[in-house]
């Protein structure tokens, strides 16, 4: 059985030095195509180039403005990411008013809509997108600090580097066990490496501490051995546990941490694993990961550097050889048949205005040196830039570039949207991944902060409380009709309304506190009345309300068909009807103070089955 540190190690090395077949003659390295991609990003080739006549090799970056075109025509905001109601009732509808408060809150505070940004970029650029869940926070996970199966990267266990100073480490003491162990250990071994003088091979940089998070399915056995060394206990192997397989998350430190114990005639007699675990549980759903443009056989996608590596090549090859012929063809030379005229120069020298004897009957004349394969060469850019151009979508008109003299409009305009649709492409399945996120992770930790008692008042208006309660005191009469209906009981329109005022009335003896325990568990589970919508719908809605307002000056006001309109108008804009009476009614109009008063509330609870506020 591996322990977590031989593992990481033993992945670390395969990822960086194995490549996968993909098909006969066709094999793969992500690692090296990561760092190709960073090198090309870098406007720097991956081996030295370089010749005495033109000294480097010029490098014209051909991608970073298409990736960066990408980007901005796949841009994902807050405002594209919208909440709407399970179901058209009402229970819904207030679930989606809650959602929709909590989800900007939550957003604004964990900064989600820089996570959107770096998840734009990241795709076009490498070719997919990994994401983390963290405390607050949505990562996006830098493609040169991950090791994974490089066949599927969601199957295998995911291996992410991270670097912290030891003050971030001492942080999250409480989340993390054995900090201070592992601070004390970083800069042992730091010290240890500045003495031995194999800077070049030191296992932490600087103050920084390596850490390793391990994510994804592993054998029972090497996840009890990490746990009962957080802890601190003492581990026995069970042997049937390396057939079972759970889903857990670590996060450990000093895998290259390796104490060498040597006899008396210094011969090493074992190695001791000094690393620490910091974190370990069973979790899931943790993680996410989308590509971008998928491949048989490996797990990152094909990004635009990578589809323009040939394109890159022969333009950088192309221009490389213009330099050089400019660069010959820039030095004077001059050819003649007198063999006494360099004898003139060598004695004299060549100044300005100088006179060559030439004997006579001999010639001298100037070299001709006008390179005549720049034109060809040029072409061939061009060729090479229409491929490129074609790959990626990135034609003049949606770059930005204005159009030649005697282009048709209507060419340059078909050319646009032929463009755009593949980047609309592109936008609709980062939709699908934001979608996930939010319904997986954000929601739900979103309902969870403003579940508070503190949350729900600096969240919510007291009409909102008040809409809130009336939509659980309905439920707790639809349960309750439902089952005396089951038992054989005939309710009458007195008997409901009756029964109405007596749930009403019993839910409200617990005053404040009772309708803040109800509040904050609806709030809870709100999520699970709402679906999130992140596709384009977002980006034309001002045409959809457009046509939406044009029916509407169709019909006359007292055309009851208008009716079904508006409620289409306050669905899609997130109001209910219910929400609307309530705070048209003049009696609440100046509800402002959101502490219940239960005495008023019971005096009150006979005439109107709302929730009331003391003014």
């Amino acid at each position: 059985m591996d322990n977590i540190f031989n593992y990481i190690r033993t992945q670390r090395d395969d990822y960086e030095t194995r490549e996968i077949p993909l098909f006969e003659g066709k094999d793969f390295s992500q690692y090296n195509t990561i760092n190709k991609v960073d090198m090309y990003w870098a406007n720097s080739y991956l081996e030295d180039a370089y010749d005495d006549v033109i000294g480097e090799y010029p490098f014209d970056n051909i991608s970073k403005f298409r990736i960066l075109l990408e980007a901005r025509a796949t841009d994902f905001d807050l405002k594209h990411i919208e909440i709407e109601p399970e179901t058209p009732d009402r229970e819904s509808r207030v679930a989606t008013l809650i959602a929709t408060k909590a989800l900007y809150k939550y957003h604004q505070k964990i900064k989600f809509d820089k996570t959107l940004n770096d998840i734009c970029m990241t795709r076009p650029k490498y070719g997919g997108v990994h994401v983390t869940q963290g405390k607050d926070e949505v990562i996006v996970t830098k493609w040169q600090n991950i090791i994974n199966d490089q066949s599927d990267l969601m199957s295998g266990v995911r291996i992410i580097r991270h670097y912290y100073t030891p003050a971030e480490i001492s942080a999250r003491e409480g989340g993390w066990k054995n900090t201070k162990e592992a601070i004390r250990t970083a800069v042992a071994f730091r010290s240890k490496d500045i003495a031995e003088d194999i800077s070049d091979t030191a296992h932490t940089q600087g103050d920084l501490i390596e850490v390793f998070e391990v994510i994804g399915v592993m054998d029972k056995n090497m996840y009890n051995q990490a746990l009962n060394q957080m802890k601190g206990e003492d581990f026995d192997e069970v042997e049937d546990d390396n057939f079972e397989y759970v889903e857990a998350h670590l996060f450990v430190c000093g895998s290259d941490w390796i104490q060498d114990n040597k006899d008396e005639a210094g011969k090493v007699i074992n190695r001791e694993e000094q690393g620490i675990v910091l974190y370990a549980k069973l979790e899931k759903n943790i993680d996410k990961y989308q590509s971008r443009t998928n491949t048989a056989g490996r797990a990152l996608g094909e990004g635009i550097t990578e589809d323009l590596f040939q394109h890159q090549k022969w333009h950088n090859h192309s221009i490389t050889e213009d330099t050089r012929m400019n660069a010959i063809a820039g030095k004077k030379l001059y050819w003649t048949d007198d063999p006494d005229v360099l004898a003139n120069i060598y004695d004299e020298g060549v100044d300005h205005g100088t006179v060559l004897r030439v004997g006579q009957g001999k010639t001298m004349s100037e070299l001709n040196q006008i390179p005549t394969g720049i034109p060809m060469s040029q072409n061939a850019r061009g060729e090479w830039n229409v491929s490129a151009d074609r790959v990626t979508s990135s034609f003049n008109a949606k770059v930005g570039e204005e159009s030649k003299s005697g282009t048709p409009f209507r060419a340059q305009y078909l050319q646009n949207i032929e463009a755009s649709s593949k980047f609309e492409h592109e936008r609709e399945e980062i939709g699908f991944l934001v979608q996930e996120i939010v319904q997986d992770w954000n929601l739900p930790a979103a309902l969870k902060d403003i579940s508070s008692e503190k949350a729900i008042f600096e969240t919510f208006s007291p009409k909102e409380l008040i809409l809130i309660d009336e939509v659980i005191i309905d439920t707790e009469m639809n349960k309750e009709f439902y089952e005396r209906t089951m038992a054989g009981e005939v309710l009458t329109p007195e008997g409901i309304e009756e029964m109405k005022q007596s749930i009403t009335k019993e839910l409200r003896k617990g005053g404040n506190k009772r309708q803040i325990e109800e509040i904050q568990e609806f709030i809870k589970k709100a999520g699970g009345k709402v679906r999130i919508h992140t596709t384009d719908e977002a980006r034309n809605k001002a045409v959809y309300f457009e046509s939406l307002g044009n029916a509407l000056a169709m019909l006359a006001p007292e055309d009851p068909r208008r009716n079904a309109i508006v409620d289409r108008i306050m669905d899609a804009i997130g109001i209910s009807k219910e929400e609307t009476e309530l705070y048209a009614t003049g009696d609440l109009a100046g509800a402002t103070n959101p502490q219940l008063e239960t005495q008023q509330i019971e005096q009150q609870s006979q005439s109107t089955p709302a929730l009331q506020l003391n003014v």
